[in-house]
């Protein structure tokens, strides 16, 4: 049997991933609204900030700067994490 060598995994992101990405951020979004309109502000202040960061995530990753996008995916709760698509995430954070 030959072996074979292991390919490096791409760094490359698809257009489509942005995509999907730009997507979960305007879905995670409504939630944060609704807890607004019904009066928990503490909620409705939480989401704003995740969407914050989900933005400047995004805003990194748009930019090439994949280190610091990484180091800002790193400090995110795992709940918000969660929002950054599989493959996207792969890409951006090393050793997965």
């Amino acid at each position: 049997m030959i072996a074979r060598a292991r390919s490096k995994p791409t760094r490359q992101i698809r257009p489509r991933e942005l995509e999907q990405f730009r997507q979960r951020i305007e879905s995670w979004e409504r939630p944060g609204r609704e807890a607004g309109r019904d009066g928990d502000v503490e909620l409705a202040a939480g989401y704003a900030e995740d969407m914050a960061d989900l933005r400047a995530i995004l805003r990194l990753i748009e930019s090439g700067t994949l280190q610091e996008a990484a180091e800002a995916i790193d400090r995110l709760d795992t709940l918000v994490r969660n929002q950054i698509p599989t493959r996207l995430y792969e890409s951006v954070v090393p050793g997965n």
